[in-house]
């Protein structure tokens, strides 16, 4: 799915012609494009909410709210059990094994579907040939049920990540030609999770 906003434009002064119309202006052709793109995001974010019950969507809620219950002066007044799922375990011991247990069963108690499956922050870097066959078996089990990849590569930057071309045409071959690709532009959301410094206390370099 196509949501660059300047290829969109593109494609609607290429219909225009195509139809032999007057392409309208750029400014017009922008707030078509920004209309349509905001359409599209609502539209598809509340048929992917509306397949949860109100019990995940509650849930789910709960895993992106901040603990109340956290030091005042952290980042956004508390931390979130999202952010705690995305935190390094830590060294290998007894308790960071148990930590892990219990994220999972956090987790589970989300009752998310079953049918679903994310692979997140995907083709950071190259992958072995063990890693290329293991997601080559998993992304052919999956055929024909959900599955969501984020990634800050655009498709075609994926194929020199696989040490075997064959392996990478046929599993990206799957993946590409039979998923709905929505493409994100802007800036990121990071910088609004930034920790801000107490008001009483003024900035310091740090040295």
């Amino acid at each position: 799915m196509e949501l660059n906003r300047d290829r969109l434009a593109e494609a609607v002064v290429v219909r225009c012609r195509n139809d032999r119309l007057e392409p309208p202006t750029p400014g017009r052709i922008a707030r078509l494009v920004g209309s349509a793109v905001s359409t599209f995001e609502e539209r598809f974010c509340a048929a992917t909410v509306g397949r949860l019950s109100a019990a995940t969507r509650s849930r789910l809620d709960d895993l992106i709210a901040e603990d109340a219950g956290a030091d005042e002066e952290s980042a956004g007044g508390g931390v979130t059990f999202f952010t705690e799922l995305k935190a390094d375990p830590g060294a290998l011991g007894l308790d960071s094994l148990l930590a892990e247990v219990n994220k999972l069963r956090r987790v589970r108690a989300l009752e998310l579907p079953p049918e679903l499956f994310g692979l997140d922050d995907f083709a950071m870097r190259q992958l072995s040939a063990a890693q290329a066959d293991d997601l080559y078996e998993l992304v052919s089990e999956r055929q024909g049920r959900s599955l969501i990849i984020t990634s800050n590569r655009a498709p075609s930057d994926w194929y020199p990540l696989f040490p075997n071309p064959v392996v990478a045409e046929s599993l990206l071959d799957r993946l590409i030609n039979t998923s709905h690709q929505v493409i994100m532009n802007g800036p990121s959301y990071r910088p609004n999770k930034r920790p801000k410094n107490p008001t009483n206390k003024p900035d310091k370099p740090i040295t």
